[in-house]
This record gives C-alpha cells, sequence and structure tokens, in this order.
C-alpha cells in the first residue's frame, strides 16, 4: 500500500469550505416503508430509529444527492477540487490525472476551453452563496495526495 496522487490543473475560483452554506434534511436511516411521523420514531419491531437530520452542502456533486433542494455543479459543467487536506478548494473546470503508488509518467492535454463562459458560470454558482471574488478567479494548480 502507497500514496495516491492527482494534480489537477483548475481554471475557477478559490471558496472557503467552511462558508459553504448547509441545507438541513431528513432522510430514512435505513430502507424502510414507514412515512416521516413525528409520533412513531422507532421501528415497532427492531427498535432503530426510523429517520434521521442530515446535513448536506449546498452544492451537489454527485448526480445521485440526497433529495434536497442543492446547487447542482454538473448542470453549470463546473467540479469541486480539493487539494490534501483541502488546504485549497476551487470550484471550476479543470482536468487531473492520477498516479498511483505503482509509479508511471502520466500526462493530459486538454484543449482550452471558453474562459469567459466559465468566468460566467463559476460567477453564478458563487454569487449564490456570497463567495464570488474577481481577484481569485484564474488558472490554479492542485495536488490531492491520499494517504
Amino acid at each position: 500500500m502507497g500514496a495516491d496522487y492527482c494534480a489537477y490543473a483548475v481554471i475557477g475560483c478559490l471558496v472557503d469550505e467552511e462558508k459553504i452554506p448547509m441545507k438541513k434534511t431528513r432522510v430514512k436511516a435505513f430502507k424502510h416503508d414507514f412515512p416521516d411521523n413525528p409520533e412513531v420514531q422507532f421501528h415497532p419491531k427492531t427498535g432503530q430509529q426510523l429517520y434521521e437530520d442530515v446535513e448536506y452542502p449546498a452544492f451537489a456533486f454527485e448526480n445521485d444527492s440526497p433529495d434536497v433542494e442543492v446547487i447542482k455543479l454538473e448542470k453549470y459543467g463546473l467540479e469541486l477540487f480539493s487539494s490534501t487536506d483541502h488546504h485549497y478548494t476551487v470550484i471550476g473546470v479543470g482536468t487531473g490525472k492520477d498516479t498511483y503508488s505503482n509509479g508511471g509518467d502520466e500526462y493530459d492535454f486538454v484543449k482550452l476551453p471558453d474562459i469567459s463562459k466559465i468566468k460566467s458560470k463559476v460567477k453564478e454558482v458563487l454569487e449564490m452563496i456570497g463567495q464570488w471574488d474577481e481577484e481569485s478567479f484564474g488558472l490554479y494548480s492542485l495536488l490531492y495526495c491520499s494517504y
């Protein structure tokens, strides 16, 4: 077992993950057919809690997000990229290559997209949560290491 690395080149804007709004919702604690009723909180036979309150970021990173109203980044053609330990987080358009512990040289070529369109999309999304910053829009290089 070794460390796995991924380097990303991202055109986008820095965001403060701690300031991404959270949405609360109730979800089934496990698969069952009981309605969400405050008078019946536990399974009558097993005693398991039927529903639980959970928080999700205001952004959905994947299509199979929970049934909660969120900003679906892929609808805008955007992704969230984080460096190791989330020191830097960027929302934008990017590319990345994994180099696993067995080594190997990796490279990627990506034709530059229309940067003005990317900027417009990033601005639209980040203005929704009050994190748009003209000065932080640019090209970022991020390294992620799983250890």
